[in-house]
């Protein structure tokens, strides 16, 4: 399985809590519409995945940016 490009820069930069590195990662995504709010390889789309880790900065940045609130997640994938 494949996943867009930028979508793993863009989880390590929630993971870490890291709002200017979310930014630049979607800055620097050939189609940041396309990581946005597609599940990572743990099955978590990004907004998920800052809703869990209760970064919510990150999270009202994702939402403003265009993170579908319902693209969920595929819980066959979800480990966190």
């Amino acid at each position: 399985m494949s996943f867009a490009v930028g979508l793993g820069v863009l989880c390590e930069a929630i993971d870490q809590g890291n709002l200017e590195e979310v930014k630049i990662a979607l800055i620097s995504a050939p189609r940041p519409s396309d990581i946005i709010s597609t599940p990572s390889a743990r099955g978590l789309t990004p907004l998920a995945l800052a809703i869990v880790y209760r970064q919510f900065d990150i999270t009202k940045y994702l939402l403003e940016n265009g993170a579908d609130v319902n693209a969920g997640y595929r819980a066959e994938w979800c480990t966190v």
